[in-house]
């Protein structure tokens, strides 16, 4: 049984999401006599109900409180992207630029494009102020450009062009939740000044750690695995290779998130479970692992979906420490929460809608399926737990995955239960021999092992996808059809808990 009760956080981050989407997607017009007033009346509303015990409205203020963070959330938005764009509509079409490094897109190792926060821009001959984002691309090649790096170019800013067939990727609506408006092809830029930040040296820290990898000479095409699965970059992987994941259903353990985090925890979390219970021990314990799941998502380069893993974990490490147990629901909420403070527009992420529908599904749907069989022997009964967890990913992505890949993949229940432990493996090993080959200079020849869980893994996948009716494809839905499937994956959530024929 669910008690909204129970999960403040999660009442509180749904109208703040659906405020957010409101106010990217239709212009309110919210003067600040509006929102005060409103916000006034919201404020002494609640202090009558907590003060006048006589005053009875908890429905009264649960809608107050509901509306006051939709509201919130629509005026945090168009203030945040108001201020992401400042400087882009008094830009002009061919000018000279001075720019941040804020992302940079690689492949196989080559810089192919960056985006850009622009400082300043030159209109008229003067300088002006921006704050907003540039997509360059080179029509050559990019010199060695890394995160943080202050940079100058002159070229055309060029609109990004809408879809011009029926059905194609929308790309321009794809950068407009990243706040990018303009786009430009250069034949050389300027390096200004080199960035000195933490995010220089994590991707110098990838780098070295890619590098140790070569040393151990891994297989090109294990390797290309190893680095999207340990650091998060996708980059080495061909476009058949990744074709071949997406069809077997395994895309997800490519990109680092709440597995692989949770990976890192274990392993740390095994090692450091002999220390003495006593407080200062628990501290020191829990400092450790937090450093730890941190640093690890900073090297996978802060993507959505790690940064909801690290804090999920952070909060489950830090109720450890005071010996009270966490809400998952409630860690979630405020992971997502905190990710929609720094960025409203993470809401429309396709990465941060996978992640969080996938964990959210897996938190409500796999205890009760999972009790539908008990298995007294323990490899049956993890093969079970493995399967469930796997099934409720799937349902609570359906939506998702018709929405934006427009295909099933048909065995992803047999990937799963074959690749995760694979992963796994694959992950536990890189670490123990990335540590070794640090403290010691050598792997100890336990290299061959991990390029053999590589080898066997890529081997599932070209297994699965060869299989007959692997993949349904074409699968195209509107809005109202979208909105249909996430109404029955809801209902079925509800129907699971409340064994209610009316959701069904």
């Amino acid at each position: 049984m669910i008690f909204w009760s129970s999960f403040p956080f999660v009442r509180l981050v749904i109208p703040f999401g659906v405020g957010i989407f409101i106010g990217v997607n239709f212009s309110l017009e919210l003067t600040p006599i509006i929102i005060i007033t409103f916000i006034a009346l919201s404020l002494c509303l609640l202090l009558l109900h907590f003060f006048n015990q006589s005053f009875k409205a908890n429905y009264l203020t649960g809608i107050v409180i509901t509306c006051l963070f939709c509201l919130l959330g629509a005026c945090y938005s168009s203030i945040h992207n108001e201020a992401a764009t400042r400087g882009l509509n008094s830009a002009p079409t061919s000018t000279t630029w001075l720019g941040q490094v804020k992302s940079v897109e690689r492949k196989q190792g080559e810089v192919k494009s960056i985006v850009l926060q622009i400082q300043k821009f030159k209109n008229d001959g003067l300088w002006e102020n921006g704050n907003f984002k540039l997509l360059a691309y080179n029509k050559d090649s990019l010199f060695d450009v890394r995160v943080g790096d202050i940079i100058s170019g002159e070229g055309k800013l060029r609109p990004i062009m809408a879809p011009q067939n029926p059905a194609q990727f929308n790309y321009r609506l794809f950068l407009k939740n990243k706040n990018i408006y303009l786009t430009t092809f250069e034949d050389g830029f300027v390096k200004v000044k080199s960035s000195n930040s933490l995010v220089h040296y994590a991707e110098r820290a990838r780098s070295s750690i890619i590098q140790i990898y070569r040393k151990l000479q891994v297989e090109e095409e294990n390797l290309a695995v190893l680095v999207a699965l340990t650091l998060g970059d996708k980059s080495y992987i061909d476009f058949e290779l990744r074709k071949q994941y997406a069809g077997a259903g395994a895309m997800h353990i490519l990109a680092v998130s709440g597995l692989h985090v949770g990976i890192i925890f274990l392993i740390f979390n095994f090692l450091l479970s002999k220390m003495p219970d006593a407080l200062v021990f628990r501290i020191l314990r829990t400092c450790i692992l937090l450093f730890v799941i941190w640093a690890f998502a900073f090297l996978a380069g802060f993507s959505p979906s790690v940064q909801r893993a690290g804090w999920m974990f952070s909060f489950v490490i830090l109720s450890k420490l005071l010996k009270r147990n966490s809400n998952v629901l409630n860690s979630i909420a405020v992971s997502a929460f905190l990710l929609l403070l720094i960025d409203p527009n993470n809401l429309f992420q396709v990465g941060f809608q996978l992640s969080y529908s996938a964990v959210i599904g897996i938190v409500l749907i796999h205890p009760v399926i999972y009790k539908l069989l008990y298995f007294p022997n323990w490899f049956f009964d993890k093969i079970w737990s493995l399967l469930v967890v796997s099934l409720a990913a799937q349902i609570a992505t359906l939506p998702y995955t018709l929405a934006y890949f427009h295909q099933f993949p048909n065995y992803f229940l047999l990937a799963n239960l074959l690749v995760i432990p694979l992963a796994f493996g694959i992950v536990s090993g890189a670490v123990i021999i990335t540590s070794l080959f640090f403290l010691f200079g050598t792997d100890f020849f336990l290299t061959n092992i991990l390029d053999l869980l590589l080898t066997a893994l890529n081997g599932v996948i070209v297994f699965i996808t060869e299989l007959p009716g692997a993949m349904t494809e074409g699968v195209w839905l509107n809005d109202l059809s979208i909105i249909f499937v996430i109404g029955t994956v809801s209902s079925f959530v509800v129907f699971m808990y409340y064994r209610s024929f009316r959701a069904l």
